[in-house]
C-alpha cells in the first residue's frame, strides 16, 4: 500500500470514528428524551384518569413488549438473520427474561371485553 492510500485510509477511519462518536450521542440524547417524553405522558395520563401511576407504567410496558414482540416476529418472517440480530431480548438478564417471556403471569388474560 502506498503512503497515499494510507493517509486516505487514516482519513476515512479518522472520519468515521468522528462519525460513529457523533452517533452515539444523538442516540444517547435521543433515548433520555424518549424517556422523558415516556415519564410525562404517562403519569399525565394516570394522573387525568385517576389511574394508580404504577399501574399506567405497568400497562404501557406490557403494551411496548407486546408491539416489540410483533415487530420482531414480523422482521423474523422475511429476514430471519436481521430480526436474530437486533433483538435484544436474548442480552437481558435472566430475571429481565423471566419477566418479558411471563408477562402472562404478571399480567393474566382479562374476561373484560374492551
Amino acid at each position: 500500500m502506498t503512503d497515499t492510500a494510507l493517509k486516505d485510509l487514516l482519513d476515512m477511519v479518522t472520519l468515521l470514528t468522528g462519525e460513529v462518536r457523533h452517533l452515539r450521542q444523538r442516540v444517547h440524547w435521543q433515548e433520555a428524551q424518549i424517556r422523558a417524553i415516556h415519564t410525562y405522558a404517562v403519569a399525565k395520563i394516570a394522573d387525568l384518569s385517576g389511574q394508580d401511576r404504577q399501574t399506567a407504567f405497568d400497562d404501557i410496558r406490557k403494551v411496548h413488549r407486546d408491539l416489540y414482540d410483533q415487530d420482531i416476529s414480523e422482521i423474523e418472517k422475511k429476514f430471519p438473520f436481521i430480526a436474530s440480530d437486533i433483538d435484544i431480548r436474548k442480552s437481558m438478564p435472566p430475571e429481565e427474561q423471566e419477566w418479558w417471556y411471563g408477562l402472562e403471569k404478571y399480567y393474566p388474560e382479562s374476561n373484560d371485553s374492551h
